[in-house]
């Protein structure tokens, strides 16, 4: 970030609640270690089957849950870096308490020079775990998983893919435990098929890699302009709390807020390519010119902006509506 850290960075800004998962908890951080590129939900009907092998060590349980503002948040480091936001790498993998039985998982992932956290999602019942976090390799067999078909062609195509793994066109209604999850399709966005997990009655959805907190659009597989509408659907449902798939799980209304900035990041890559490409301009002028403003300086810019501009420019020439 230009000019360093920012005064008063490391007075850690609280998060959603600043809660850890209790060691009581059955199923173990093995569950997440791995992640695919794809959007996949795993739904494991055991608890005790979920992950496997020698637990890792658990983070430290974290203060009394704050209150949460209804109003803008002010004061607040916005960033996805957790060296910039006053984390320690021992404060990962972090795991916060949503609500009863609902959790996110934190964990840091390194992409070049940049390091930003990976979200899981985790819901608990009774009859088994919802496990939303795009991995397949940590689950143990009996495992059911879900993907939009767009995922599960791509899935198949590589090798290795689940053997039961099931398609989601549109939604998918699961009752476990008396709790109602809807496994959703909102439409193109970072990939084809990008799925979200909608539980109404506590009104929390977790957008996966639909939403990146503070992180710049990983736009090389992308549908840049349907990522727009798709996040606009999310944002005209009931929803109190928006979950990324990329950066902190912070208190509501900085999701919400930082949900609406994303969301505009998009924009501001589009117009920006749009105007150069206005001009008949070849895609490697606009890679040399094309300004993002605040977005520039966010997380993983330097890597991303490039892919970020020929998919652009692909849209921009109709090359993605009929794939």
């Amino acid at each position: 970030m230009p000019g360093g850290v920012p005064e008063g960075a490391h007075d850690k800004t609280p998060r959603f609640h600043d809660r850890v998962l209790p060691k009581s908890t059955s199923f173990t951080q093995d569950t997440v270690r791995t992640r695919l590129t794809l959007s996949v939900i795993a739904l494991s009907f055991a608890i005790a089957a979920c992950g496997g092998g020698e637990p890792q060590a658990e983070p430290e349980v974290g203060s009394t849950p704050a209150a949460a503002p209804s109003t803008h948040v002010e004061n607040v480091v916005r960033t996805s870096d957790p060296a910039v936001s006053g984390y320690a790498d021992s404060e990962f993998p972090r795991v916060q308490k949503l609500a009863p039985d609902v959790y996110s998982y934190e964990q840091l992932a390194t992409f070049g020079a940049d390091r930003v956290t990976t979200v899981s999602f985790f819901v608990v019942t009774t009859e088994g775990v919802l496990v939303a976090d795009g991995g397949n390799s940590a689950f143990p067999s009996g495992t059911t998983f879900l993907a939009h078909p767009f995922s599960v062609d791509r899935l198949r195509a590589r090798g290795g893919a689940p053997t039961t793994l099931e398609a989601v066109d549109d939604e998918r209604t699961i009752t476990m435990g008396g709790r109602q999850i809807r496994v959703m399709y909102l439409g193109r966005a970072h990939t084809g098929g990008d799925l979200v997990v909608y539980l109404p009655q506590e009104r929390i959805m977790f957008l996966g890699e639909v939403f990146m907190n503070h992180m710049f659009p990983s736009m090389s597989e992308s549908y840049p302009s349907e990522w727009i509408e798709t996040i606009e659907r999310a944002q005209a449902m009931d929803v109190a709390v928006f979950v990324p798939g990329h950066g902190f799980v912070d208190m509501p209304p900085i999701l919400a807020e930082e949900l609406e900035t994303f969301q505009g990041a998009i924009r501001t890559v589009i117009d920006a390519v749009d105007g150069v490409h206005d001009e008949g301009a070849a895609v490697e002028e606009a890679i040399a010119r094309a300004n993002f403003g605040d977005a520039a300086t966010w997380s993983r810019a330097e890597s991303l902006r490039e892919p970020a501009i020929r998919r652009v420019y692909a849209d921009l020439n109709g090359e993605l509506r009929a794939s």
